[in-house]
């Protein structure tokens, strides 16, 4: 595609045609994010082949967002190309320039120009990740009413209500979740860091969470509707780590990554996919974890209090109180605290935001209390209380989203400015800035 179509494609994307784009995967479209420094940002389209299906039948994507000035662009792997020739970690595999050629002797050529360092990676799930058809029909498994609604008829069991919470995410497409706090700040942070941004969508209402091998859904309940939340997740891992797996799905990233410097992001419920990921004995090792409002621990919505999310829960968790031999899952075990007391984030630098006034989460205080609590023991790990009535943090502030981005990285702790002394010094103590 020309550049000079580039801005156009943008704009239409930003006027919420992004419906009509159709490739598997398209032309890069410009990061016209107000909040990122960079003018170098670009967004990409993938449309994996075969498919993994909405509910809604039309198939998923991802997006990836990167830094034209940051991160190289490989030359393609061809599909011919047998994927055991090459190094199985999802890059292209760059042309060996120091060994001189056989009618030349070393010293001979010019010094080969560096080759650039491959580009971190950042899995982002986004949030508002839960729904179900409130009375489905074999006709309309997922029409009709919904638990949560959607946005212009589209629910969020639909492809399209997908695609714009990821754009909305990005901060290049209205928002579409009023309790939720997205301008696009943390993108705009990591693009400017030369951290490439991994965006998923979730069509399926599933917290992230189904599989229909590892975690499948309630399909009787569901109609014979498959969800398959944490199967995307662990593409997009898959994608970047297995070329063989990204070719056989046409949706290779011809980008020049680093999968080892791997970061997961966590937006409200999308730190659910976290979970489910990290405890996989099969996952590759992260080197740093965001959860940013997090939904911690199931088992607030599995009261009594709560009978509409238990009933949504019973769909993704395939329980049934009058099958013995479906019962009601151990909600510890799907707890983020379980990932602490289980080593997950040993040697992670992990960030914890959020608030005790947060009106997504039911009991917010005694929902974070034991969670701060158990994390607090951790050495890597920067725990914030906003304290803000909101959703989601890191992504309408930008100087909380680039101390985010610098934590994850590094691993060092932001200063807390209540903590600075009169000098100027930052005092020590406990990385718990909740008090």
């Amino acid at each position: 595609m020309p550049r000079s179509l580039i801005p156009v494609l943008a704009l239409s994307l930003l006027q919420g045609c992004w419906r009509d784009l159709e490739p598997t995967v398209t032309a890069g479209v410009p990061f016209t994010n107000p909040n990122a420094r960079t003018q170098s940002g670009v967004v990409l389209t993938f449309e994996p082949s075969p498919a993994l299906p909405c509910p809604d039948g039309k198939p998923a994507r991802f997006y990836v967002l990167y830094n034209e000035s940051k991160t190289q662009v490989t030359e393609p792997v061809e599909s011919a190309v047998n994927p055991s020739d090459t190094a199985d970690t999802g890059e292209t595999p760059l042309p060996d320039t120091d060994s001189p050629g056989e009618d030349e002797e070393p010293g001979d050529s010019e010094p080969a120009e560096p080759a650039a360092k491959p580009s971190p990676v950042a899995l982002i799930l986004h949030s508002s990740t839960f729904d179900y058809a409130l009375n489905p029909t074999p006709e309309a498994p997922i029409g009709g009413d919904h638990f949560r609604p959607g946005i212009d008829g589209d629910t969020r069991m639909s492809r399209d209500w997908g695609i714009q919470k990821v754009w909305a995410t990005l901060g290049l497409g209205d928002s579409i979740d009023s309790t939720e706090q997205n301008d696009g700040s943390l993108p705009a942070a990591l693009v400017d860091e030369g951290v490439v941004g991994v965006l998923p969508i979730n069509c399926w209402g599933d917290l992230w969470h189904n599989d229909p091998e590892s975690a499948p859904n309630d399909l009787v309940a569901d109609l014979g509707v498959n969800r398959t939340g944490h199967t995307m997740a662990w593409w997009m891992i898959r994608i970047l780590n297995d070329l063989e797996f990204a070719l056989s799905h046409n949706a290779q990233i011809n980008l020049n990554l680093d999968p080892s410097e791997l970061y997961l992001v966590g937006l409200g419920d999308g730190s659910r996919g976290v979970l489910d990921l990290l405890q996989r004995d099969d996952m590759p090792a992260v080197k740093g974890v965001l959860l940013d409002a997090p939904v911690a621990d199931l088992s607030h919505w599995s009261a009594d209090d709560f009978p509409g999310e238990h009933a949504g829960l019973k769909r993704i968790y395939n329980f049934a109180e009058d099958d013995p031999e479906r019962l009601e899952p151990n909600w510890w075990t799907h707890s983020i605290r379980s990932l602490v007391s289980s080593g997950k984030f040993s040697g992670v630098h992990t960030a914890l935001l959020y608030s005790d006034a947060d009106p997504r989460i039911p009991f917010p205080d005694s929902h974070y209390t034991p969670l701060v609590s158990s994390l607090s023991n951790q050495p890597t790990t920067w725990i914030q209380n906003v304290g803000e009535s909101a959703h989601v943090f890191s992504n309408a502030n930008e100087d909380r989203a680039r101390a985010v981005v610098e934590f994850l990285q590094t691993g060092v702790i932001p200063a807390d400015p209540s903590e600075e002394t009169d000098t100027g010094e930052t005092a020590g103590g406990d990385t718990d800035s909740s008090e």
